[in-house]
């Protein structure tokens, strides 16, 4: 009766500890699962990151441009300003010394 009793107790604990490892092994292949479907979720991510990254690197080459130009057009303005201006001081220069003689 004794051995009954423990055969039947170790049988027990052995049926236990098997499904026991098995509800483990599931558990792990499925947290598995979920891992490799956040690291794709990540790669996604990371690449419509990077996208956007390089479009807003693109939109500030393009507005740097456009400033150095308005900067250039400036420039040139307002060296034709100070051409005219120096023209025209010339002018009067020489106007006030003809007047004088």
């Amino acid at each position: 009766m004794k051995r009954s009793i423990i055969s039947l107790s170790l049988l027990t604990a052995l049926t236990l500890g098997v499904t026991s490892c098995r509800d483990t092994a599931d558990k792990t292949k499925e947290a598995s699962e979920q891992a490799g479907e956040a690291l794709d979720q990540m790669g996604d991510d990371l690449e419509k990151a990077a996208e956007d990254v390089k479009e807003g690197a693109e939109d500030a080459m393009d507005k740097m441009e456009e400033a150095g130009e308005k900067a250039m057009d400036s420039m040139e303005e307002a060296a034709e300003d100070v051409k005219e201006g120096a023209e025209q001081l010339g002018e009067d220069i020489e106007e006030a010394v003809n007047d004088d003689m």
